[in-house]
């Protein structure tokens, strides 16, 4: 469930708590060490997606950003944005 989006930001804490508590004990039992070892891998492949798509949105933005501006200088949108003003409209008048 560590990859599950809804339950990620708590099960990340409490893996990383259990893996700070019981890391020192991995030598004592081999199956513990395993389940751990799982455990921080999942966590760490979790944690690299996140950092993944908060770059990607990052990204998005980006491009947002400039397509909005890009969009607001053309002249076909300077063009539509002066028809659409009231305001010569009523100097002609």
């Amino acid at each position: 469930f560590v990859d599950h989006p809804r339950y990620t930001d708590v099960l990340v804490k409490v893996a990383d708590t259990l893996l700070d508590i019981y890391g020192d004990l991995m030598h004592q039992s081999g199956r513990l060490a395993e389940l751990l070892v799982r455990l921080r891998a999942k966590v760490r492949l979790e944690l690299r997606v996140q950092q993944d798509l908060t770059m990607l949105l990052g990204s998005m933005d980006m491009l947002l950003a400039a397509c909005r501006i890009g969009h607001a200088q053309t002249p076909a949108a300077t063009a539509a944005a002066a028809d659409s003003d009231p305001a010569p409209l009523a100097k002609q008048n």
